[in-house]
């Protein structure tokens, strides 16, 4: 059985149609900007099968290091955080235009060493060089991965593995590494040489088609501000939701409960964000909250349940 023919069993589209969605890139594609960022979505047909790819890649590829902690089963910013918050030192790296770096030959070698296991009984298969090739057209717009894509994380992240593993060994046992998504973080106890490992990991990179963006590179100590993909590193060295985000919940609960004003949904993600990083202070501000709900309880509240 071929691939097609394997997407074509688990979805409700024909092999015709996914041939015809591989052979038609970019006007698969709705271009729209969010908050400064230009995004693609797929059509829903193409969506689902890029849906599908995604379950493949992590299913035949494993679980990644723990030093990539972004799209991956049981990573989150916490994860991610947690890593370097016992460092005084951290240097933030951001990648310049990730996933349209990631071309379509690199995502060709991602596929190209997939195994597929089509029936239970069956022994998985290496996917065939002309299927490798049909995924690479389903999963890529205008020559690379989309933004906005369902595929495009987890393929990015294997086409990043090797250069991941590189530059972890080359900055060796007294440093800290992380890659979530875009965003690297390095961090120490010791000082940290900014200009040689910045030169180190952008060398690295290039070798595999990325470039960092100099603009976004950041070099701070325990008496800085320490922020790591939106966590604060307090200078005891635990996490929390930092100062913003603490009025932001506060004023929010408050308009909401007292005024009936905002969106339940924003708020409970807020809520949601918060507990995951600092439960004791979102449980705290819940309690207190608590008094201004009819209900008696601030959750139930918001999700139009009684109290």
């Amino acid at each position: 059985m071929s691939i097609v023919d394997t997407i074509a069993e688990d979805l409700p589209l024909s092999p015709e149609a996914i041939r015809a969605l591989a052979n038609s890139s970019r006007q698969n594609y709705r271009r729209f900007a969010v908050d400064g960022r230009v995004l693609f979505a797929p059509k829903p047909e193409l969506k689902l099968i890029q849906c599908w790819i995604s379950d493949l890649v992590r299913a035949s590829s494993g679980r990644l290091p723990s030093f990539v902690t972004a799209y991956e089963p049981g990573s989150s910013i916490v994860e991610n955080a947690s890593i370097h918050q016992r460092d005084a030192h951290h240097l933030y790296l951001d990648i310049r235009s990730f996933f349209p770096s990631c071309k379509s030959a690199r995502v060709f070698r991602v596929f190209s060493g997939l195994s597929i296991q089509e029936k239970a009984e069956a022994a998985p298969r290496e996917l065939a060089v002309d299927e490798a090739m049909l995924l690479t057209d389903l999963s890529t717009m205008g020559g690379g991965l989309a933004v906005g894509s369902p595929s495009s994380p987890a393929i990015a992240n294997r086409i990043l593995l090797p250069a991941d593993a590189e530059i972890k060994g080359q900055l060796g046992i007294a440093y800290r590494y992380s890659r979530y998504s875009d965003d690297i973080c390095i961090s120490s106890d010791r000082w940290i040489d900014k200009a040689r490992v910045v030169q180190m990991v952008d060398t690295v990179l290039s070798q595999y088609g990325f470039k960092l963006n100099a603009q976004k590179t950041r070099c701070v100590g325990r008496g800085d501000a320490r922020r790591i993909t939106g966590v604060t590193v307090t200078p005891e060295g635990s996490l929390s939701i930092g100062a913003r985000r603490k009025g932001q919940l506060k004023s929010e609960l408050y308009r909401y409960l007292r005024y009936g004003e905002g969106e339940p949904e924003r708020i409970l993600g807020l809520i949601y964000f918060c507990k995951s990083i600092d439960p004791r202070y979102t449980a705290r501000v819940l309690s207190k909250y608590s008094t201004y709900s009819t209900g008696g309880d601030v959750m139930s509240a918001l999700m139009g349940l009684p109290g």
